[in-house]
């Protein structure tokens, strides 16, 4: 049950926005950039409302802690479908006059850099930190490899604590961010490849630079939720143990310095995802004007 829970929230979301890439599209306008916007703010409401609804789901499934582990993804990962979507329904202007450019438009033209950076330093943290946590992992009292750590201090003293994120957490979360990692980068490839939308390129510009700046959120919320979760729980195994080696002290201290860096990265997170939505107001005003 659970590797078809984990498959399923990496394969659909990425199957569902390939059949709607293969959609054919609406003729869009020049004169109507307004529909466009609010079509693309549709397609968000319902990716958030699903990534609502799964992750509250997952809440309550499996006692053990993988249901909370992935809710986070599940969110992450819906949100950017309806991202993608999104964009993915912006068509070329119809009409009889069309314009033409040869510009080249690039993803780091985009790119909200500071938020950018933070995410990738904690997409490798969290790779690194899953590595370590799954080599030096045992299996707990009733055999589920990776959820104990385990460590014998003497001929007559073995300490166990747990639950400790090695492969019984840490596959399952990693095949789900492997799947968020391929729906942002189709999301990011969707927004700069599309096509112009309406007559005023910087007003295009700013959209989709909200667009690449959502993603880049959506995709740290994934990351940074269950990292915090990770550090936590290592941290709290760590410190339990009375006769750890030198170089589980320093992994100690590395992963109790970084929660409250990884807290505040999830708040950065999800800040950023609410904010657009003034600007976005502001900008339907502006061009109603």
């Amino acid at each position: 049950m659970a590797g078809v829970i984990v498959l399923a929230l990496a394969v659909v979301p990425l199957a569902v926005v390939g059949l709607a890439l293969r959609l054919p599209r609406s003729p869009g306008s020049f004169d109507d950039p307004l529909g466009e916007a609010a079509s693309t703010a549709r397609w968000r409401v319902i990716g958030t409302a699903v990534g609502v609804t799964t992750s509250g789901l997952l809440l309550f499934w499996d006692p053990v802690g993988r249901g909370p582990m992935l809710a986070a993804p599940a969110f992450s990962l819906s949100l950017l479908m309806g991202i993608l979507l999104g964009e993915s329904r912006i068509s070329a202007p119809a009409g009889r006059t069309r314009t033409a450019s040869l510009e080249v438009r690039r993803l780091t033209n985009y790119l909200p850099r500071r938020l950018t950076s933070w995410v990738a330093i904690a997409l490798g943290y969290l790779v690194l930190l899953l590595a370590i946590t799954t080599v030096i992992g045992s299996s707990d009292d009733v055999g589920r490899a990776g959820r104990a750590l385990v460590l014998t201090c003497g001929s007559d003293l073995t300490q166990s604590r747990g639950p400790w994120p090695g492969s019984f957490y840490s596959i399952p979360l990693l095949v789900a961010v492997l799947g968020g990692l391929v729906a942002a980068g189709m999301a990011l490839r969707g927004i700069v490849q599309r096509p112009r939308e309406g007559v005023d390129q910087a007003d295009d510009d700013q959209r989709r630079a909200r667009s690449v700046h959502d993603v880049i959120a959506g995709l740290g919320v994934l990351i940074a939720v269950p990292l915090a979760g990770v550090t936590t729980l290592s941290a709290m195994a760590l410190s339990g143990l009375s006769c750890r080696p030198p170089a589980w002290t320093a992994l100690f201290a590395v992963v109790s310095l970084s929660i409250p860096l990884v807290c505040g990265l999830v708040l950065w997170c999800v800040g950023a995802l609410l904010a657009p939505r003034a600007a976005l107001g502001a900008d339907r005003e502006a061009l109603l004007k």
